[in-house]
């Protein structure tokens, strides 16, 4: 697949799980029970069943059990029952060549380095077994790109007499760029004190230009004011950046790559145009202009700032009950350090709670991911057990991990996900069942609605202007989880602010929200749309008919499917939020940002309803929807209930894809790149916060 090398094949030394999902039995029951109990309106409300019941329900048939087991015998390999459902088999590629007729090789993921073993072929299994399983997983689907990736962007153009711009980074009110410079014979330096003084001529200025408003402004400053390393010794966002580009072009790891010194008093949630010149002692010069996306500067994200936004008082965000729980989900090579976590704890003056690895961690090497997932899901909902969940290969072995785990947390933060169309009705069918086992227990599922917008996530698979469709995000695509958009603050919050008077252009004070896009300075946009598989729940069907009528027919239908499910759900902030990763900050966006906040805020109403003998929230979704639309329109409990965005669209994707003409434009209520919007004083939403 791309962005996958094979490097070898696969031998006995080299270990395979495989999961065979056995047909179940009454799959409409598990789904009547998980509507009732996730139904605020209904007398089962809150009534969760526990594993064993669920068990009971799906059991499979015994012959079915019975077909697989003996087909496993036959060849000899390890397996066990995850639960009866589940069958589970643990053995070598050797041995799972055999079983799958197919053969196995390591494949090396060329973006991150991450190793897996994934069949070079399609596997082949007797036919009498395929009545009696859905699917086997584990053999072929290949891990694909995470939900956040920093350093996914255009390929970049070289010129002899052009310095390159990796990315620019936008604080609050202040900016600066990170660049590698090009020096005047036309090559890279390797001379960190003195760069390209290797090169037959040392850098000796540079000028900053940045303009707004179409006023120009330059600032000059020595070389000695430029912060440059070889790019082994960058840390965090910039290391991403410059080993990607050495790995690109073959350059050495020594390179050296360079941080501008800052320019202030730039006013913040105005675009921003950017250049940069570098001068030689060589009387050469280079130049430099970012042309990627759009900059706007704005406040760094915190947790403190995300409580006041959405309406937590101090001391609330502070969890007292102790049986409240909560986790992250991590998948392929990603770690976090807790010396970052403490840091972070006492840096943003966060009550720190127990962490429980469940699975396996990455210390020594921290990820900006699972950095950003754990600190701010702890961040939001403090003083609560969280569990850092990395147990199980992939999407798949997750779910199956949870769901049979003794008193799995009640909220996941999952900020992960695959395109849609990469599944089998057969997997997509049955991975929905076993989100409507989790919404029968209790478990809150909470998904990143994708960074790309209406666009694929693969950046080599054809455009949406080629396809003339939209791509789809799974699982925020399921009608069984809770999917979460991004947006990003900003003054931009009404038509009118883009607007001139006589020429001026006209400024708007109050800080709001707008829909996350790399057309308003993001590194990504919030993912949204409509699924192609999954049929679209009752629970949201007034507010996506409202949604339809507003938009008309402005995008062709035959990009997406009116008919089925439409996601996000609900939003939150997903741009320049404070990770603290080896040591150093990064500012991070994407909807694995916005997804811990919408996580953390639920387990704070969980540790509400327990303190005051509640059941825990379980599948949000129905009690998200109630009340909020009626004949007459939005009801006064929507705009109590939620900050409704109305700027912006998803047309675009990541930094350095081509936007499709087409995107889901935010509107009033619900619309297809925010959802309902963002929480507004979520302590006093009686529907997540009941009055005792």
């Amino acid at each position: 697949p791309s962005g996958w090398k094979m490097e070898r094949r696969a031998d006995y030394r080299d270990h395979v799980t495989i999961y065979v999902a056995v047909k179940q039995q009454s799959t409409k029951t598990i789904q009547e029970i998980a509507d009732r109990v996730s139904d605020p309106q209904s007398e089962y409300y809150g009534d969760y069943i526990t594993k064993s019941h669920v068990d009971r329900i799906l059991h499979p048939t015994y012959k079915s059990l019975q077909v697989v087991t003996d087909w496993l015998s036959y060849y000899d390999v390890q397996w066990f029952q995850q639960s009866p459902d589940w069958v589970v088999v643990e053995t070598n590629a050797i041995r799972a060549s055999e079983l799958l007729n197919t053969e196995f090789y390591v494949f090396k993921q060329q973006r991150t380095g991450f190793r897996t073993i994934k069949a070079s072929t399609t596997i082949d299994v007797p036919k009498s077994l395929v009545e009696h399983v859905d699917f086997i997983g584990g053999a072929t689907d290949f891990p694909e790109a995470m939900n956040f990736d920093l350093s996914t962007r255009r390929r970049l153009e070289f010129s002899s007499n052009e310095n390159v711009i990796l990315y620019m980074s936008p604080g609050d009110t202040e900016l600066r760029s990170f660049f590698l410079p090009i020096c005047g014979n036309g090559k890279p330096s390797l001379e960190p004190q003195t760069p390209c003084s290797d090169q037959g001529g040392a850098i000796q200025s540079i000028t900053q230009i940045h303009s707004q408003f179409g006023s120009e402004h330059s600032q000059m400053s020595s070389a000695s004011e430029l912060s440059c390393k070889s790019c082994l010794d960058w840390e965090g966002q910039a290391a991403s950046y410059c080993r990607s580009t050495n790995r690109d072009y073959n350059f050495h790891n020594s390179t050296v790559y360079c941080y501008s010194p800052l320019i202030a008093r730039i006013k913040n949630y105005y675009e921003v145009q950017y250049s940069l010149y570098t001068s030689f002692s060589s009387g050469d010069s280079a130049i430099a202009t970012w042309t990627d996306a759009p900059i706007f500067l704005g406040k760094f994200v915190t947790p403190s700032m995300l409580l006041e936004r959405y309406g937590v008082p101090t001391g609330r965000e502070i969890c007292k009950q102790t049986n409240n729980s909560q986790a992250v989900a991590e998948f392929s090579g990603q770690g976090y350090s807790p010396s970052d976590l403490n840091y972070f704890f006492d840096a943003m003056s966060v009550v720190p709670a127990g962490v429980i690895v469940n699975g396996t961690n990455r210390p020594q090497h921290p990820t900006t991911e699972a950095s950003l997932d754990i600190e701010f899901l702890m961040g939001v909902a403090q003083n609560v057990t969280t569990t850092y969940w990395k147990n199980g290969r992939g999407m798949l072995g997750w779910i199956v991990h949870v769901l049979n785990a003794f008193n799995p947390p009640l909220v996941h933060s999952v900020s992960y996900g695959e395109n849609e169309a990469k599944h089998t009705a057969e997997y997509l069918t049955r991975i929905n069942v076993e989100f409507q086992k989790a919404a029968s227990m209790g478990l809150t599922l909470i998904f990143a609605s994708g960074d790309n917008g209406v666009n694929n996530v693969d950046f080599s698979a054809p455009n949406c202007t080629e396809s003339e469709q939209f791509s789809q995000w799974f699982p925020a695509s399921s009608p069984y989880v809770t999917a979460i958009g991004g947006t990003q603050f900003s003054t931009q919050i009404l038509p009118v602010c883009s607007e001139k008077v006589i020429g001026v252009p006209i400024t708007c004070s109050k800080e709001g929200e707008i829909t996350c896009s790399t057309a308003s300075g993001s590194h990504i946009t919030s993912g949204g749309g409509f699924s192609k598989y999954f049929a679209q729940p009752s629970y949201q069907q007034d507010v996506v008919a409202n949604y339809l009528r507003t938009i008309g027919g402005s995008i062709p239908h035959n990009y997406y499917n009116v008919s089925n499910r439409a996601y996000p759900d609900v939003s939150a902030s997903a741009h320049n939020y404070l990770v603290q990763v080896s040591g150093v900050w990064d500012p991070v966006d994407g909807t694995s940002a916005s997804t811990p906040t919408v996580a953390g805020l639920i387990s704070i109403a969980n540790d509400y309803r327990i303190q005051h003998g509640k059941p825990p929230l379980g599948f949000i979704n129905p009690l998200l929807y109630q009340d909020v639309y009626n004949s007459e329109g939005y009801t006064e409990q929507y705009y109590e209930s939620y900050w409704d965005i109305t700027m912006g669209d998803n047309s675009c994707g990541r930094l350095g894809q081509v936007c499709c003409p087409y995107g889901f434009p935010a509107t009033r209520g619900w619309d297809a790149s925010t959802g309902l919007g963002s929480f507004r004083n979520v302590v006093n939403n009686s529907q997540l916060f009941p009055k005792i």
